[in-house]
C-alpha cells in the first residue's frame, strides 16, 4: 500500500487490533526503542563511525545504554530494538558488554541485562520508524498488547517511568480515550541547542490540544469556544517546552499507524491528530506530562552534535540524577570524582603540569602530557594528548591522538582519528573516523570531515550524488585506514580521498553539520599569537596573494573562539572584528561623555545579545578598550588608576565567575603582546595589582590563571606578569602559615586552659 493511503476499515492485519477489555494481565512491561536512523542517507554518524546513532557517546557512554538503564529502573521487562539490517552487527557488539546473549540465532537475537529480555528486531527495507512499528503490529510474538513505552531516536533521560506508567494508566481506567502520553522538558538551555517547541494545552487536564516546532507562540491559533469536544475556559500556550523523545502509548497506537501510512514517526501522529480534528471526531487524547530543565528526573533529545555536547553537560553536571558519571552503566567502566568535577576511569595518566577543570570525563588509558589544558569535554579510551594542547567543550571518542600544540574547541573528532602538531580545529567541526590531519592544518569552524570510503558504504549514488560537493584536496594516504589531510589545499592522486558535504544536503540528518571544510596554509596562521587565527578564513587559491610579509605586517588576527559566524559560499566571515570595535567604541564614548554605567551595560548587553557573544568576551573587550583608552594619558598607569576608578564596576559586571576573569587577565596579555613600547611590558605587574586592587579579579583567579595553559606567543608578556604573581602566591603562603601557627597557638591555649580546670578539681 503506498504512503498516504489509508487501510479500509474493514480490513484486518495479521493478530487483528488488541481489546482494551481482554488485555492479557501477565504480560510483562514492554518498550520499544528506536535505534536506528531509517531515513535513507541521513544518518550522518553512521557515515562517519559505520555506526548507527544510537551508539553516539555521551561521557563516552553510548546513547542506548542510557535508555536501557533508565527502561531497567522504570520496571520494564522486555526492550525491542527497532534496527535496521545494516546496523544488527554494530549494537550485537556493543550489546555484549552490558548484557548475555539468549538467543543468538534469527530472526530475533536477544541478550538478557540484569533481568530484562532484549530483542534485536531487524528490517531491511524500513523507510521510516513508521514502517518498522508497522511491522511490528504483524507480529504475535512482538506486538504489544497493553501499554507500552516508546523511546525515539536519540533521547537521554532519566524519568520515573513506573510513576510515568502508573499515571497514565490510572487516566486509561477513567477514560480509554488517553491513548498517549507525551513527555516535556520546561526550560531552554542557554547553549542554544535545543530548538524549543511551540504547544498549547489545557491547565486542568493537561490535555495536549497543540504541538507546533515551527510556528512562534503567539501565532498559534485555536478556537477556544470548543477543542476536542469540550467547553474549555482557559488555555496555556508556552514556547520553552522541549521534547524528551518518551512516550506511554497504547495498544491502539500500533493499529493507527497500521491503518494510516501518512504517519512517519510517532511525532507525525501526534501533529496529525491535533491538525487535522481526528482526535475531536474519534476522542482521542493526549496527555502532557512536564518536567524541569533544572531538576533531576529530566531528559534531552540528541539530534546533532551540538545537542550532543548539551546533553553530556546534563550528565556531568548531574541533571540526569539518578544517572551520574559514578554509574557503572558500563560492567568494568566506572568513574572516579576527583576535584573540579573531574572524573577517571582506571589507568589514567595525568602529566602534573596539565590542567583538568569542568565536567571533564577520561576514559580507560588515557594520556594527558605536559602543560595541556581540558575543560568540559570527554576523552574515549586510549586517547592521548601531547603537550601544550587545548581541548574545550568537546568529544573525543577512542583512540584519538593530539600531538603538541594543538587547539580544539566545540568540536567531535571520532575514533582513530590523528591531530597532527600545531592544528587548529574550530568550534562545530566534526572529524569522521580516521582522518589524519597534516601538521599545522587549520579546518574552518563548522566543517564536516569524512572519508570517501566511508561514504561510499552509507549511499547509494542516485539518493546521495549532490551530497558530494567536492573532493577535498588531499594528500596520498597513510593506510587504509586513514587519511591524511593537507594543509596547504594542493591537490593530489590519492588512493582514499576526504569528503566533504554540502551542509542542505545533510541538513535533516540525525547528526547534521553546518558549513563544509576549508584549509588555509598554517604560514597564514599566527606567527604573532599561537591562539589566533586569521579573521577571515581564505580559500587556498587565494594563499598566493599575500607574501610573508604582508602577513606579517598587514593582516588583523582574533582569538580563535571568536570564529564562529558563516556564510553560505563556506567562507568565514566572523563577526568578531565588528563586536571587538563595536565594544570599544562604546566604552570609549561612555568614558570620555561621562555616561552612566547602568546605561553603559545595557549597550553592552545589547551588543551581546546582537552579536550572540558571552560574558567572558564581552568583559575582555571591554578591559580591552580600557586599556587602549588609558594609552591616551599622560602616564599610562595613573590614567589606568584613574579610569578603574570609575569604570571597575562595568568590568565586575560581566565578569563575576573566574571563567570571565580569567579572560580579562587574557586581554592584558594580548594587550602586552601587541605594543610595540617596552615600557608597557615593565608595567605589566602593577596592571595586575591594579586588577588586584579594583577586586576586578580576585587572588585566587589570577593563581589559578597562573597555573593553567598560556599559549605560547602570550609567554613573553606572562613573564613580563610574573613579579606580581609569584608576590600573591608567596603572600598567600604566609597567610596559611600564619593561619597554621594561630591554630597551633590556639590549641596550646585550649590544653592550658584544660590542664587549669584539671589542677583546679584536684
Amino acid at each position: 500500500m503506498a504512503k498516504g493511503e489509508r487501510r479500509p476499515s474493514g480490513s484486518k492485519a495479521s493478530g487483528g487490533p488488541p481489546s482494551i477489555g481482554h488485555q492479557s494481565e501477565d504480560e510483562p512491561l514492554r518498550a520499544v526503542v528506536v535505534v536506528s536512523q531509517m531515513t535513507p542517507g541521513a544518518d550522518a554518524y553512521s557515515t562517519l563511525t559505520g555506526q548507527p546513532a544510537a551508539l553516539l557517546p555521551v561521557a563516552n557512554v553510548p546513547i542506548l545504554f542510557f535508555q536501557l538503564e533508565t527502561l531497567l529502573r522504570g520496571g520494564v521487562q522486555e526492550c525491542i530494538l527497532l534496527v535496521v539490517r545494516d546496523d544488527s552487527t554494530a549494537v550485537q557488539s556493543a550489546l555484549s558488554n552490558v548484557a548475555s546473549a539468549v538467543q543468538d540465532e534469527k530472526p530475533n537475537r536477544s541478550f538478557s541485562m540484569r533481568g530484562m529480555t532484549i530483542t534485536i528486531f531487524e528490517g531491511s527495507d524500513w523507510h521510516s520508524e513508521g514502517d518498522a512499528l508497522r511491522e511490528l503490529e504483524t507480529r504475535d510474538d512482538l506486538r504489544p498488547r497493553q501499554d507500552f513505552v516508546l523511546v525515539s531516536l536519540g533521547a537521554v533521560f532519566s524519568l520515573d517511568l513506573s510513576t510515568l506508567l502508573r499515571e497514565h494508566r490510572a487516566r486509561r481506567a477513567s477514560d480509554k480515550n488517553w491513548l498517549l502520553t507525551t513527555a516535556f522538558r520546561r526550560g531552554v538551555r542557554r547553549d542554544g541547542a535545543t530548538r524549543p517547541l511551540c504547544i498549547v494545552f489545557d491547565p486542568d487536564d493537561f490535555q495536549l490540544l497543540k504541538y507546533d516546532d515551527g510556528e512562534r507562540a503567539d501565532s498559534i491559533k485555536i478556537e477556544l469556544a470548543s477543542t476536542f469536544g469540550k467547553s474549555r475556559e482557559r488555555l496555556c500556550a508556552i514556547a520553552d517546552a522541549v521534547d524528551i523523545g518518551v512516550d506511554i502509548c497504547g495498544p491502539e497506537i500500533m493499529v493507527e499507524f497500521r491503518e494510516n501510512f501518512d504517519f512517519d514517526e510517532i511525532r507525525d501522529y501526534v501533529r496529525g491528530k491535533l491538525d487535522s480534528g481526528d482526535g475531536e471526531v474519534l476522542g482521542n487524547r493526549i496527555y502532557a506530562h512536564f518536567t524541569s530543565a533544572h531538576a533531576p528526573g529530566s531528559g534531552t533529545v540528541v539530534t546533532d552534535f551540538g545537542s550532543a555536547l548539551s546533553a553530556q553537560n546534563d550528565f556531568m553536571q548531574r541533571w540526569l540524577y539518578p544517572l551520574v558519571p559514578e554509574l557503572e552503566l558500563i560492567p568494568g567502566q566506572r568513574c572516579i570524582r576527583h576535584r573540579n568535577s573531574v572524573y577517571k576511569e582506571g589507568s589514567v595518566k595525568v602529566d602534573p603540569s596539565s590542567r583538568l577543570v569542568a565536567d571533564t570525563v577520561l576514559g580507560a588509558d588515557v594520556e594527558v602530557r605536559a602543560h595541556s589544558y581540558v575543560s568540559k569535554s570527554a576523552l574515549g579510551k586510549g586517547v592521548v594528548v601531547g603537550c601544550r594542547v587545548e581541548i574545550r567543550s568537546s568529544i573525543l571518542m577512542d583512540g584519538v591522538t593530539v600531538e603538541d600544540d594543538a587547539w580544539i574547541e566545540c568540536a567531535v573528532v571520532c575514533k582513530n582519528c590523528v591531530i597532527s602538531k600545531g592544528c587548529k580545529i574550530g568550534k562545530g567541526s566534526v572529524l569522521g573516523s580516521g582522518i589524519v590531519l597534516e601538521p599545522g592544518a587549520v579546518i574552518a569552524p563548522g566543517s564536516f570531515l569524512v572519508r570517501e570510503d566511508m561514504l561510499e558504504k552509507k549511499r547509494e549514488v542516485e539518493d546521495l550524488g549532490s551530497t558530494l560537493l567536492s573532493d577535498v584536496d588531499v594528500n596520498e594516504s597513510l593506510s587504509a585506514d586513514s587519511q591524511k589531510v593537507d594543509s596547504r589545499g594542493q591537490e593530489v592522486t590519492a588512493r582514499e580521498k576526504v569528503c566533504a558535504l554540502a551542509p542542505d544536503d545533510v541538513r535533516d540528518s540525525i547528526l547534521a553539520c553546518t558549513q563544509f571544510a576549508k584549509w588555509v596554509s598554517p604560514e597564514m596562521v599566527a606567527k604573532q599569537s599561537d591562539r589566533c587565527l586569521l579573521r577571515n578564513i581564505l580559500e587556498p587559491e587565494d594563499l598566493e596573494e599575500y607574501s610573508d610579509e604582508e602577513v606579517e605586517s598587514g593582516v588583523d588576527l582574533q582569538s580563535f573562539p571568536n570564529l564562529a559566524d558563516t556564510e553560505g559560499n563556506g567562507v568565514v566571515m566572523s563577526s568578531a572584528n565588528t563586536f571587538a570595535s563595536e565594544i570599544l567604541d562604546t566604552v570609549t564614548r561612555a568614558i570620555r561623555e561621562g555616561h552612566d554605567i547602568e546605561n553603559s551595560v545595557l549597550e553592552v548587553n545589547s551588543l551581546k545579545l546582537v552579536y550572540d557573544r558571552s560574558f567572558a568576551d564581552c568583559a575582555r573587550e571591554i578591559f580591552a578598550a580600557i586599556l587602549r583608552e588609558a594609552r591616551s594619558g599622560r602616564s599610562f598607569l595613573e590614567e589606568l588608576n584613574r579610569l578603574l576608578q570609575g569604570w571597575s564596576a562595568l568590568v565586575v559586571r560581566f565578569a563575576p565567575r573566574e571563567t570571565e576573569q580569567s579572560e580579562v587577565l587574557m586581554a592584558v596579555l594580548c594587550f602586552l603582546s601587541e605594543s610595540a613600547n617596552a615600557a608597557y611590558l615593565k608595567a605589566a605587574p602593577t596592571i595586575l595589582k591594579l586588577l588586584y586592587d579594583h577586586e576586578i579579579v580576585p587572588e585566587d583567579a589570577i593563581l589559578d590563571w597562573a597555573d593553567g595553559n598560556i599559549p605560547g606567543a602570550l609567554r613573553e608578556a606572562f613573564k613580563a606578569c610574573s613579579p606580581f604573581v609569584e608576590w600573591l602566591a608567596e603572600a598567600d603562603e604566609e597567610d596559611e602559615e600564619e593561619e597554621d601557627e594561630e591554630e597551633e597557638d590556639e590549641d596550646d591555649d585550649e590544653n592550658d586552659h584544660a590542664n587549669v580546670r584539671a589542677l583546679s578539681a584536684e
